[in-house]
């Protein structure tokens, strides 16, 4: 079956969100000079591509590695959600019309906004966003949530608008009812509608959140 990297390379100079620590990757040994390669990885548990636990934001949630290895393994329906400008609202209407009821188990739902392709330049960060109503009816389908931008809130920049909610409404209504959050995918233009999305964090004990490898495995 076909598969496809969703992940976004960990590499100096890429994003990070607003005011985190920017992420170094230092060359501690060489073959030359060692007889072997070695790097230092200085990054945070939301780096690049990576699932936020409800430990992120909600006190005494459960953290990353609580959760079934099993978890990680996605049925996933993607929902088009191309089209919107910079810092809109992905509204709770436009999630319910561009899903496919259907008997079939899904875990996850996918918001396909195209955004990535402002990765790496000074639009990243004023991507469109989730409503608290949205994310509510996410978590009454039941469902995690992944996405192809930064933040499924909106993310601060000198862009923002006094409309705009303060702080992470989307985040809270998830996470606190135990819905993972799986943000800065890519390349979801590629996928059929339903896929299966395999998204395993690092084992960090007592994470808030660790960075994956995320990998679409469609049928042939």
């Amino acid at each position: 079956m076909p598969s496809y990297d969703l992940s976004q390379p960990i590499t100096d100079g890429m994003p990070v969100y607003p005011g985190d620590r920017p992420v170094e990757t230092d060359q501690v040994a060489t073959v030359a000079a060692d007889g072997y390669r070695q790097t230092a990885l200085h990054i945070d548990t939301h780096t690049g591509t990576h699932l936020d636990a409800p430990a992120h934001m909600i006190e005494s949630a459960r953290s990353i590695d609580e959760f079934p290895i099993e978890t990680f393994q996605f049925a996933a329906q993607r929902v088009d959600c191309t089209g919107f400008g910079p810092r809109a609202e992905i509204g709770r209407n436009r999630l319910a019309d561009g899903f496919e009821d259907s008997s079939d188990c899904l875990d996850m739902l996918v918001i396909q906004t195209n955004w990535d392709s402002h990765w790496k330049t000074e639009h990243y960060f004023d991507h469109p966003f989730v409503t608290t109503a949205a994310a509510e009816w996410v978590v009454e389908q039941e469902l995690h949530l992944a996405i192809d931008t930064p933040n499924v809130d909106p993310t601060p920049t000198d862009q923002q608008t006094d409309e705009e909610p303060d702080g992470y409404p989307a985040h809270h209504c998830l996470l606190r009812n135990n819905c993972l959050l799986l943000e800065n995918l890519r390349g979801l233009e590629r996928l059929p509608v339903r896929f299966e999305l395999q998204a395993y964090p690092l084992a960090i004990a007592n994470g808030d959140g660790a960075p994956v490898r995320a990998v679409a495995v469609v049928d042939a």
